[in-house]
């Protein structure tokens, strides 16, 4: 005679089906370029002034006395005219982003508001800062930027 047959392996319980994978979070927005409203001659107008002229007091090293007195030696070439430095200052507040480092948001408002004048400053300090390309610029001691910032902050 012949052996009974195997009984049937159980069935396993059913796989439950994976819940769905949640919605990825929404990217932040993007920073939002401020040219819809802005116009150069109103970026010009707004512009921070730099209130250092290049090539003052050269060191002997290559480099000149910077806009801080004591303070550390910058390219003798910084800061660019106040004239080159608005034509970058417009491309980059109409573009919403240094366009030499595009990473770097740049906002322009146009009222009068404390934070306003923060933001155009700080915008103007990114400016400097990447004249050239990513971190290509002049450093903001060869302005006045950064002492006007910190006089608008307290």
């Amino acid at each position: 005679t012949s052996a009974p047959a195997p009984a049937p392996a159980p069935s396993a319980a059913p796989t439950p089906t994976p819940a769905p994978a949640p919605a990825p979070a929404p990217a932040p927005a993007p920073f939002s370029p401020t040219s819809a409203t802005l116009s150069p001659a109103q970026i010009i107008s707004l512009a921070p002034q730099l209130d250092f002229t290049s090539g003052q007091n050269p060191t002997g090293t290559g480099n000149c006395q910077g806009a801080v007195p004591g303070g550390p030696e910058i390219p003798c070439d910084c800061p660019p005219s106040q004239a080159d430095f608005n034509t970058a200052l417009v491309a980059n507040a109409l573009a919403g982003h240094a366009v030499n480092n595009t990473v770097v948001p740049i906002g322009f408002p146009t009222d009068s508001s404390l934070n306003s004048q923060i933001i155009r400053i700080e915008s103007a300090l990114s400016t400097l800062q990447n004249l050239r390309g990513p971190g290509v610029g002049c450093p903001a001691v060869s302005s006045t930027l950064s002492a006007q910032l910190a006089a608008l902050q307290g």
